[in-house]
């Protein structure tokens, strides 16, 4: 609760929301919070608490959604018709929130093994619009990464290239009406 404090102080929000293949978040703030907000921000991303009272309470809405769900036949009518199009293995083959006895199987550890594996600076896009000037944003966001800006040609997966995004926490294109080649935007949808 000390980071909802902290955005409570400086009179700012911040939200998260998850779907089934992204987590987003967003904010509101003066533009002179800014480094403040982006502070709480990386502080939640690199530091989640998970507490037990509200994973428990997260399980319960879940098992509770599911039970729902298991209730009406256009939602069973997909989720079976998934199970036919994917294959045992394929992501969209099981329902996305799980059902009672696998979100019941769900411990804290899962949680932070699954976040300690797929959020970061490399799979993290961060998008900020308003009143922002954006090298004291960029500088902003450098604190704490190793960072690239765009001068070169961009790539993924020639660790070589001192522009390939396998090298980099956060890569930053300061130009936002850059035209990017068709392999950059693959590098880009790849990192």
């Amino acid at each position: 609760f000390q980071q909802a404090e902290a955005i409570e102080n400086v009179a700012a929000t911040l939200q998260f929301d998850g779907g089934a293949e992204t987590t987003s978040f967003s904010g509101n703030s003066l533009s002179e919070d800014l480094g403040a907000v982006l502070e709480i921000l990386a502080d939640a991303l690199r530091n989640p608490a998970f507490p037990q009272d509200q994973l428990e309470k997260a399980r319960d809405e879940l098992i509770t959604n599911a039970k729902i769900a298991d209730e009406n036949t256009s939602v069973v009518a997909s989720r079976t018709a998934n199970e036919f199009l994917y294959p045992m293995g394929h992501p969209y083959h099981l329902y996305p929130i799980g059902n009672e006895t696998s979100l019941r199987s769900i411990t804290r550890d899962d949680l932070a093994s699954f976040h300690s594996a797929r959020y970061g600076p490399g799979s993290t896009t961060l998008a900020l619009v308003g009143d922002v000037d954006p090298r004291a944003a960029v500088d902003l966001v450098k604190r704490g990464y190793t960072v690239a800006t765009n001068t070169g040609t961009i790539a993924y997966g020639n660790p070589a290239n001192a522009y390939d995004l396998s090298n980099w926490d956060v890569f930053i294109v300061p130009e936002p009406n850059t035209k990017f080649t068709a392999a950059e935007s693959i590098a880009f949808f790849n990192y």
